[in-house]
């Protein structure tokens, strides 16, 4: 039915199309107020719809995304399957159908001829084409920002909307394999953000070559309305006259905004478009900067590129730009080769039972290049589907079981979890898609295969070293070794202190670290590819364990996974392989019997084969698999009698003063210790130039002599005290925080304590 001017009760009559352009135009609440105090229909009570037709909605939508940019992404989301599903319709493919894609990368390959669905294999004008489907636009004040989202999606008809754009639980998308928004929320996780009332403005249009037997355009505006008498709750609620959606005709409105003048006139004749007024998000600054920046990390991997545009009156060339995810903006960086380390990204297939397989992929920034890119609370991203649903931050990389401190602030690693079941994304992930739940079974022993792969992969533990050589070598290495006597001389005087740091490898030189390795020149495609280990052909592998099996060959390290002409390793009896590793012209292939249940003494032959899909040969090659009894663990070497001085072998730390040059980030003169883990070191960083020990040796009038004993008490004392905190703590506390916050007031007592209690010159 057409409302475009109807009398419905009230002595006004509305032009429905004039005043959709003012909402669309409006910028605050109160402007929105003012459109609602104009009409009286809009004071009618019965001429608002419950959102979802639920009375007790508000829990509902207000339960979701605690962060109002993750909110905003489900609008994205939302889009892109709009733009997928309108091209399946448009190819006549039933979206719901055995005919349609089974993935959203099948999708875009199959409606837009990208090859493999890779969107960084397109050229930038080709990016920025497609883009136009999606923008989000900026508009209003820069402090107070309004969002625009439109797409060139199927769009609905009016009649359809309470059923669509306006839903709640209803398995609309359910059955589409190849899109991403099936919990059925409509987006609505952006209401609570929108100013204090919660206003957002819906309009859409089916698109004519879909349906062309309604061709007029719906809208609505939702707002939150607050409880009335007897209510516990406040409701979200649309505007319905009769409870329908009101609608209008026009072939064509002009009413996008333009990024360049900040006015509504671009065209639009089809699609969705949604307005969410005074959007309370962190990200304020021009689109193209810090919302961009986070909207890559989140859309890590994205089906089709947005574009986004900011018409907030800025002036330049910076107003719009092309938003394609992480995956793609580091793949065509112009200039790559001095933001990535050499060696990466590198990547790796974990079979993980109870879960799946993830894809596994790795960044490695250059030192200082990862401004723009990284997050620290974001370090690890868990995707489906190219979209965030979980991630952790860089303490990770500093725990126990990974000990990689020295390049955790550049390291970036991505999971796609795609491809496990619909019963294990449901127990892993919220149905928010911003956190795992916490404590299960499931995340637990993700964790445990990340900690294992991080720890053991030789190209972190490689830069990792490199990166601590850089930083540390040039400060450290004119005291390392008289620090190494002192401390050594220290311990064996003090079984108390000895016993903190137990038995283990006797303290060494810092710095003696090995010969730099040959950077590795892997070729674009392989030359050859054979068996290594085992040499015979023949691997013996516990049955209750684990055995890797590994094959030479001279190829690049991104050739399996890299967007253009990858690779393709294929193996008989796959199930077996519990990981897959390409390093260095390495390949490493973890075998894990367990995982089809063969027992001692079955014997299987495996087939592998490297493809590169005619532009190299395939290279096949293969082994022998026995398997033989369980492994009972290795018995323990029987001590021998020979006599040696206890402390001799103490897991002593590598302890040294920090000069102010070299401070680390955030750092001052307040801050006292720094200490960081490597696979076998651990190192500990005092401030030489903290205020407390400063104003001790200024007051004390010392000469050279004094003043370095005084240094070497302050390192000492506080660099024990920093590793006893620190052997304490768990990995999932901030340690340096910790550390700081804890031995802070310490170095304030610590010199004048020593000098009461007794004095270490003799040390010396």
């Amino acid at each position: 039915m057409n409302y475009q001017k109807m009398n419905l009760g009230f002595d006004n009559q509305i032009n429905y199309k004039k005043l959709a352009i003012d909402f669309i135009k409006a910028e605050t609440e109160k402007e929105i107020d003012s459109i609602l105090n104009k009409h009286e229909i809009f004071a009618d009570d019965n001429n608002w719809r419950n959102y979802g037709d639920l009375d007790n909605n508000f829990g509902t939508i207000g339960n979701q995304q605690s962060d109002s940019t993750l909110a905003l992404v489900e609008k994205i989301i939302n889009s892109i399957d709009a733009v997928l599903i309108s091209e399946a319709k448009k190819n006549g493919i039933d979206p719901n159908s055995d005919a349609a894609p089974k993935t959203m990368n099948q999708a875009v390959e199959k409606f837009f001829n990208i090859q493999d669905g890779e969107i960084s294999l397109l050229s930038s004008k080709e990016q920025t084409k497609l883009a136009e489907k999606i923008n989000l636009i900026a508009t209003g004040s820069r402090q107070n920002p309004s969002y625009i989202i439109y797409d060139k999606g199927e769009g609905q008809r009016p009649e359809d909307f309470p059923d669509t754009l306006l839903s709640l639980h209803k398995s609309n998308k359910d059955k589409i394999l190849f899109v991403q928004g099936r919990f059925n929320m409509g987006g609505t996780g952006a209401l609570p953000f929108c100013g204090q009332k919660n206003y957002q403005f819906v309009m859409s249009r089916k698109h004519p070559k879909i349906d062309d037997s309604n061709n007029e355009w719906g809208f609505t505006l939702v707002r939150r309305r607050r409880p009335k008498a007897g209510e516990k709750s406040s409701v979200y609620e649309y505007f319905a006259p009769d409870q329908k959606i009101v609608s209008f005709k026009a072939d064509n409105l002009d009413i996008l905004p333009d990024s360049k003048s900040g006015k509504y006139k671009n065209k639009i004749n089809y699609g969705t478009l949604i307005k969410l007024y005074e959007y309370d998000i962190t990200d304020r600054t021009l689109i193209t900067f810090d919302l961009y920046y986070s909207l890559n990390r989140i859309l890590f991997n994205m089906p089709i590129p947005v574009r986004l545009v900011d018409a907030r009156n800025y002036k330049g060339d910076l107003t719009e730009t092309t938003l394609t995810g992480m995956t793609a903006r580091i793949a065509n960086n112009p200039d790559i080769y001095n933001l990535i380390e050499k060696d990466f990204p590198i990547s790796e297939d974990l079979k993980i039972k109870g879960l799946g397989t993830v894809h596994v992929k790795i960044w490695l920034f250059k030192d200082g290049k990862e401004e723009h890119f990284l997050k620290a609370s974001e370090a690890i991203i868990l995707t489906i589907n190219g979209q965030a649903h979980a991630t952790y931050d860089r303490r990770f990389f500093t725990r126990k079981r990974v000990k990689k401190d020295w390049i955790k602030n550049s390291l970036l690693v991505h999971l796609d979890c795609s491809d496990f079941s619909k019963d294990v994304r449901e127990d892993l992930f919220m149905g928010s898609r911003d956190r795992l739940r916490t404590g299960d079974k499931l995340s637990k022993k993700l964790e445990k295969e990340l900690e294992n792969l991080l720890k053991n992969d030789v190209l972190l533990k490689k830069w990792n070293i490199k990166r601590k050589e850089e930083k540390m070598k040039k400060t450290l290495e004119k005291k390392a070794e008289e620090t190494k006597d002192l401390f050594q001389e220290l311990v064996k005087k003090n079984s108390e202190i000895a016993i903190l740091f137990g038995q283990g490898k006797k303290l060494a030189n810092p710095w003696k670290i090995g010969d730099n390795e040959d950077q590795y020149e892997g070729k674009r495609f392989p030359t050859y590819f054979e068996l290594i280990n085992p040499k015979d052909g023949k691997k013996n592998c516990p049955e209750n364990s684990y055995c890797r099996v590994v094959f030479e060959t001279d190829v690049e390290n991104e050739f399996l996974d890299r967007a253009n002409d990858p690779g393709e390793l294929r193996i008989s009896n796959d199930s077996l392989i519990k990981s897959r590793r390409l390093r260095n012209g390495k390949l490493t292939l973890t075998v894990v019997p367990e995982l089809i249940s063969l027992k001692e003494g079955d014997r299987i032959t495996i087939d592998v084969e490297l493809d590169s899909f005619g532009a190299a040969p395939t290279f096949v090659d293969s082994f022998i698999l026995n398997i033989t009894e369980t492994d009972k663990g290795k018995k323990k070497k029987t001590k021998t009698n020979k006599p040696k001085d206890k402390n001799d072998n103490l897991n002593l730390p590598n302890i040294s003063l920090l000069e102010k040059e070299d401070w680390p980030e955030k750092w001052s003169e307040d801050s006292t210790i720094l200490i960081k883990e490597s696979d076998k070191d651990l190192d500990i960083y005092i401030n030489r130039d903290n205020v407390n020990l400063k104003r001790t040796l200024k007051t004390k009038k010392l000469d050279q002599s004094e003043i370095e004993l005084y240094e070497e008490r302050f390192k000492i004392a506080l660099g024990l005290i920093g590793f006893s905190i620190y052997s304490q703590l768990e990995d999932e506390q901030d340690k340096e925080k910790v550390i700081q916050k804890t031995t802070k007031p310490i170095s304030q007592i610590i010199l004048p304590l020593i000098e009461e209690l007794g004095d270490l010159s003799d040390l010396m």
